[in-house]
C-alpha cells in the first residue's frame, strides 16, 4: 500500500521549466510606511491644508484649493485641545508651530485662515501614535509562558499514559 501512495506521489510532481531572457531584475525595496509621520489633510472650497507632524513640530502646507499655488502670507490660528498658536511661515505657503500636546491618540484641530479678503475655518484630525518602544513592548511574546506550556504538556501526556496503563492493568 506504501509504494501505491509513493507512485501516486510521484505521478503528481511536475516539472518546472524555464527559459532564458525572463529577468525581472531586482524586486523593488519597498516604501517605509509605517516610520512615516503623523499627518492629516483638509479642504474647503477656498484653501486646501496638509499637516506632518514630528516630534512635538507641526509643519503646514497650504495652498490655494483650485490652482494649488501656495498662500503667502496669511494668517494661520490653530486651536489644538487647550493650546491656541499663531504659526509661522517660514516660507512660501509652508507654516510651522511647535504643539504642547503631542500624546498618543486622536488630536482635535482648528484652523483660523485669514489670507487677503478670504477668511475661513478647517477643522482635522491627527493620529499620534504609541511611541515605537511602548509598541514593541506591547507586542512583545512573553516565552517563559510558552516554555513552561512546553514543559507542562509532556507531562501531563505521560501522566495521563500512566494513569490509563494502571487502570487497564487493574480491570
Amino acid at each position: 500500500m506504501k509504494i501505491v501512495l509513493f507512485l501516486l506521489g510521484l505521478l503528481s510532481i511536475q516539472p518546472v521549466f524555464a527559459h532564458e531572457g525572463h529577468d525581472h531584475g531586482d524586486a523593488p525595496k519597498p516604501v517605509p510606511v509605517a516610520d512615516a509621520a503623523p499627518r492629516f489633510e483638509t479642504a474647503s472650497e477656498e484653501f486646501e491644508l496638509v499637516g506632518v507632524l514630528q516630534g512635538g513640530a507641526l509643519t503646514l502646507y497650504l495652498d490655494h484649493y483650485a490652482s494649488n499655488a501656495p498662500v503667502e502670507k496669511a494668517t494661520l490660528e490653530v486651536e489644538a485641545g487647550k493650546q491656541k498658536v499663531r504659526a509661522k511661515e517660514t516660507e512660501p505657503g509652508v507654516y510651522f508651530l511647535e504643539l504642547v500636546d503631542t500624546n498618543p491618540g486622536r488630536l482635535g484641530l482648528v484652523f483660523t485662515i485669514q489670507a487677503g479678503d478670504s477668511v475661513d475655518l478647517l477643522t482635522a484630525n491627527l493620529e499620534i501614535p504609541a511611541p515605537k518602544a511602548a509598541l514593541a513592548e506591547a507586542a512583545a511574546f512573553d516565552w517563559r509562558r510558552l516554555g513552561w506550556a512546553g514543559l507542562a504538556l509532556p507531562l501531563l501526556g505521560v501522566w495521563v499514559w500512566r494513569r490509563r496503563s494502571r487502570r487497564k492493568q487493574h480491570d
